[in-house]
This record gives structure tokens, sequence and C-alpha cells, in this order.
């Protein structure tokens, strides 16, 4: 079954958030030709992010969609962590170190041990988040919302600054 023009474009919208994020742009990639992840790439991380919110830790809410899901932030940042490790992996994998006989040293791929660490770090700050949102949510499913706070409002200022 084919997905909705909705959901085509809120994740085509996800995709260009987790490539301002990661700074992933051609202009930017001085080592990498074009985009270091493809859509198709980040469409897969941004899946099994969606996935993961059913997982623990906290307690199960329920499933969730890609229009649905109750903190955009945190999906954003997940498939950040996915893509990055996938990248590590890679790096780790091509790893390759050359010297010629001049004393000139060249390792193209040595930076995945630090993108590992930076997926590791990223998903330690989604997991916590995570867990504490699941948990408000729960207690106001139980309980209620009790008194909102205005930084929802007042935070939702970038609309006003469009993207160069």
């Amino acid at each position: 079954m084919a997905a909705s023009p909705e959901v085509l474009r809120v994740v085509r919208d996800y995709i260009q958030q987790v490539r301002k994020f990661m700074r992933d742009d051609p202009a930017l990639n001085r080592l990498v030709l074009g985009e270091e992840s493809n859509d198709h790439d980040i469409a897969m991380a941004l899946q099994d992010s969606l996935l993961n919110w059913a997982r623990p830790p906290g307690p199960p809410l329920g499933a969730v969609t890609i229009l649905t899901h109750p903190a955009p932030d945190l999906l954003v940042l997940r498939t950040v962590a996915r893509l990055l490790m996938s990248v590590s992996l890679l790096q780790t994998r091509n790893n390759l170190q050359y010297t010629d006989g001049q004393g000139v040293s060249v390792n193209s791929s040595a930076n995945g041990p630090e993108l590992r660490q930076i997926a590791q770090m990223l998903m330690a700050e989604y997991d916590q988040a995570k867990l504490a949102l699941k948990i408000q949510l729960n207690i106001e499913g139980g309980w209620g919302t009790g008194v909102r706070s205005d930084l929802g409002q007042v935070n939702n200022f970038l609309d006003s600054f469009p993207d160069a």
C-alpha cells in the first residue's frame, strides 16, 4: 500500500530536518561528493525510530505514526543517531591507512570510532528524554494534563525565520 501524500510530505520534511541537524549538505561536505546519506537511508532510520517508540524504556503507550508522534524533535534525534551509527560502521569497515615512502600518511576513514561515540551520546540523550516523555504522557493519560506551560507557544518562532 502506498503512503498518502500527507505522509510523504511529512517524511520529506523530517528528511530535511535530519539533513539540517547533521549539516549534510553538498556545499558543506568537502570530503564526500554530494550528500552523505541518501533520502532512502534517512527514511529507513526514520522508520526504525518510529518503531522504537513502542519499545522500552518507559511504559507502553501504543503505536504512533509519522503523523501522530508526540515528540518530533526526539524522532529527529534518534534518526540522526541511527544514521551516525550506520556511517560509523562503514567508516570502520573501510578504514585503511596509507603511508608513502616520503612520510606522507593518509587515513580516509579514521573517524568511525568518533562517529560511534557521537551516535551513542545522542542515543543516550534520546533514551532519557523518551523515558521522561513517556512517563509524563502516561501520567497525563491517567490523571489529565493539569496546567500547561506557555513554552510551547513561545518556542514556535522558527516559522518566522525561513531558511536561506
